[in-house]
């Protein structure tokens, strides 16, 4: 079962949310508990929190998106920074390319604990399912570490909830919350008359050059292709991810195939290489690279609505009710306060490098 944060800071509960609302009126940060997503109380001696640390990757975007500035985030994963300043996010919010990215050994998830220590933070965010020692090292020097866990939407929700405790916005981050729930029940309404037969079959690919790999049935992406009204061909294999074969794409003989951010490459990457040809979904020009907003469209993100009406178009057009920049515009006034301008809607629908791609002059806002 999920478990939310909890405000733990007096015997009197209902005394201490009037303190709580009082102090955060006023601007004043003070002490109090989160329970993070192992279930672990952390004690946090400044919330709304003033120097937060992400190591996760998608968490420093979602955390602005509730917390409504750059201002308190003063460490997060290289990874993060690049998609910031490759999409929107870094000229909505300038002052993120300042942000320390030095908190990370490698390209992974393991901290640079020293670094860490340099940036004196109220709160360091951190996977629970990425190995105990990247979490236990950081507790084992001092830190105050909630964990966040990946892979469903459910795992999303509970850790906005965390984040609006920290940023001492917890309605913000319910709105959230309960406007994906609104978007999801929309989309379901829209897709109802899609029977198991008439699912496109779809492949994920990572996006990396130099190898092929794909999410399995128990990854996000799994899930956002269901949600959008496809079939994931890769659902039967385990893990988080998986390196598969171009005989194995041979064999599943996708209809459609969506190019991820987390590489180089491109559809016209497959529309030019001749053995891609052999698939469906290259034959009939039916690849597309994933958008890429205040964070890639690929992982669950504040976004995510948006990510889940872009494959559904895709895939189904004509059920679709919902216009995409009209829905694109209402999120990014919710989200970061801005009106997007139609060269950024563009930009973030990939409309140049899908140019190829089989209908997507749809996307082209004109």
């Amino acid at each position: 079962m999920r478990q939310l944060p909890l405000l733990e800071g007096s015997l009197f509960p209902g005394l201490m949310g009037l303190a709580l609302g009082f102090s955060l009126l006023q601007g004043v940060a003070f002490a109090h508990d989160v329970q993070d997503q192992r279930g672990q109380i952390v004690h946090l001696r400044n919330v709304p929190a003033l120097r937060t640390v992400f190591i996760p990757m998608p968490a420093p975007a979602t955390y602005i998106s509730i917390d409504g500035t750059d201002k308190h985030i003063v460490g997060m994963n290289r990874s993060s920074a690049e998609a910031m300043q490759n999409g929107i996010l870094g000229k909505i919010f300038p002052g993120t390319a300042a942000i320390n990215t030095d908190i990370v050994r490698g390209s992974g998830f393991s901290p640079n604990v020293e670094a860490i220590l340099a940036l004196h933070p109220d709160v360091v965010f951190q996977w629970t399912n990425a190995g105990s020692d990247i979490l236990e090292s950081l507790e084992r020097a001092g830190l105050p570490v909630l964990g966040m866990t990946y892979g469903s939407q459910d795992n999303m929700a509970g850790y906005v909830a965390m984040m609006g405790a920290v940023a001492g916005k917890p309605v913000r981050a319910t709105e959230l919350i309960e406007r994906q729930k609104t978007a999801l029940k929309r989309l379901s309404t829209d897709l109802a008359s899609v029977s198991d037969a008439n699912r496109p079959r779809v492949l994920y690919l990572s996006g990396a050059s130099d190898h092929l790999a794909t999410v399995p049935g128990t990854g996000y992406m799994d899930f956002m292709i269901r949600t959008a009204g496809g079939e994931n061909v890769a659902h039967d294999l385990t893990g988080s991810a998986s390196d598969i074969s171009f005989e194995q794409i041979l064999a599943w003989k996708p209809d459609v195939i969506l190019i991820g951010n987390f590489g180089t490459m491109t559809p016209d990457d497959l529309f030019k290489d001749p053995k891609w040809r052999l698939i469906p979904a290259t034959t009939s020009k039916r690849v597309y690279h994933m958008p890429l907003g205040g964070y890639r469209w690929d992982p669950p993100s504040q976004e995510s609505a948006l990510t889940w009406t872009w494959v559904a178009t895709l895939l189904h057009p004509t059920l679709i009710q919902k216009n995409l920049h009209e829905e694109m515009r209402e999120w990014y006034r919710f989200l970061y306060n801005h009106e997007l301008s139609r060269d950024e809607i563009n930009e973030i629908l990939k409309t140049e490098s899908n140019s190829q791609s089989a209908d997507y002059t749809r996307f082209i806002a004109r």
